[in-house]
């Protein structure tokens, strides 16, 4: 198991579709199948259950396809009464309040519109059988502490109510109850959610991030190999980014999350081929050497089974 290699995907909405461009390039260098286990917060959740399942064209296909509408349907009164609750719509500027107008619709933020992209493009049960691990991040009420869900061998409605849950971002979304217990969104607690992999046994990780400020505790994996793909330039802020689920800024993302992979990819993958060129260079001299002192013992054999050969004959 620790030979494979665990992929963590941090959560960040709309700028999810980044994941896709750098699980195409893991695809290219033949790393995806070295893959055992994966694990993903909000946004990194949905992806890493379309991961588990295996399709990178479904994938590719929920976020070229995505409607804004499905995901994004919010009142403005509502919106901004979470906000000002949380003391953050005091510092909120002009030209954010107007896009979060722009943004409106009704109700608070659907559910309805998640379930039915999650229900098109993701088989449940698939998910459920995938031999590829698969964990979700949610938040425990009212404690907050950090649950990491398996979506292995779990029941497919409870598959979905995990993944809103993972999603469920506090004062915007309701709770998700899962087993008699109410969630919301991990993005809370851990956003990179190395912790179950590495608990699983997994010491090689690719984390792919989607904020370049969020930063690594390697102090708790203090044994572990990890490579990071960043971000090399924004990818958005939050309504910008966060919030932006149009197919165009879907396109630009995973072109700049596959650009971001092959830049890291690029570099090691042709180190491996001359680590490769190199063991297959040893390889072929220890061989030739085998088949020298192979020789030499024949040749060596032969002389001594000569030499006794005419010492008998002498005696004789």
């Amino acid at each position: 198991m620790q030979q494979k290699i665990g992929l963590v995907l941090a959560g960040g909405g709309g700028k999810g579709a980044y994941h896709i461009g750098v699980w195409k390039a893991l695809a290219e260098f033949g790393v995806e199948q070295n893959i055992g286990a994966v694990a993903g917060t909000s946004v990194g959740a949905l992806n890493a259950a379309l991961f588990a399942q295996g399709d990178y064209k479904i994938a590719e296909s929920v976020w070229k396809n995505i409607n804004p509408s499905q995901i994004l349907s919010v009142e403005t009164t509502s919106f901004i009464e979470n906000l000002e609750n949380l003391g953050i719509a005091s510092s909120l500027t002009t030209p954010l309040i107007k896009t979060s107008k722009k943004i409106a619709k009704f109700g608070a933020f659907s559910r309805s519109g998640l379930i039915e992209l999650i229900n098109t493009y993701i088989c449940l049960s698939d998910i459920s059988n995938s031999p590829i691990k698969c964990y979700a991040t949610c938040c425990i009420i009212p404690t907050l502490k950090e649950k990491y869900f398996s979506l292995n061998m779990e029941d497919p409605q409870v598959i979905l109510s995990i993944l809103l849950a993972s999603s469920a971002l506090p004062f915007i979304f309701e709770p998700e109850k899962i087993y008699g217990e109410h969630f919301i969104d991990g993005g809370i607690r851990d956003n990179i959610p190395i912790s179950p992999l590495y608990q699983e046994g997994y010491r090689n990780f690719i984390v792919v991030h989607l904020n370049p400020d969020e930063m690594i505790n390697y102090g708790q994996f203090s044994d572990a190999n990890i490579i990071e793909i960043i971000p090399r330039k924004s990818i958005g802020k939050f309504i910008n980014g966060t919030l932006d689920f149009t197919s165009d800024g879907a396109n630009l993302r995973i072109q700049q999350g596959y650009e971001d992979a092959v830049h890291i990819l690029k570099p090691i993958y042709q180190m491996g081929k001359v680590q490769q060129r190199i063991n297959d260079l040893f390889s072929n001299l220890l061989q030739e050497e085998m088949g020298f002192i192979q020789k030499r013992n024949t040749l060596i054999n032969h002389r001594t089974k000569l030499k006794s050969e005419i010492e008998q004959l002498i005696k004789k």
